[in-house]
């Protein structure tokens, strides 16, 4: 999990300055990826194949702060980049 969540605020980082030198299509990628590893770890995320399941991840109070800070910053990101 927390392998995970790194490498989000990682690709988050990366799509940062990607968007600061105007290579727009490289941040949307970036912010993308990120939010899908969040969506790993997210226990309110719906599983790809409900009928499988998937076991519930417990985050710590500190992980939950950084997932949804995480990707309510690439969600925020993303519409400036759109167009």
């Amino acid at each position: 999990v927390e392998e995970r969540l790194q490498r989000a605020v990682g690709y988050k980082a990366e799509g940062n300055e990607h968007y600061k030198a105007r290579r727009l299509s490289q941040a949307i990628r970036r912010y993308h990826w990120a939010l899908l590893h969040l969506r790993g770890v997210d226990p309110n995320a719906s599983p790809p194949l409900p009928a499988i399941g998937t076991p519930t991840v417990q985050l710590s109070p500190q992980q939950s702060e950084l997932l949804y800070s995480t990707q309510c910053d690439c969600y925020n990101n993303l519409p400036g980049n759109v167009k």
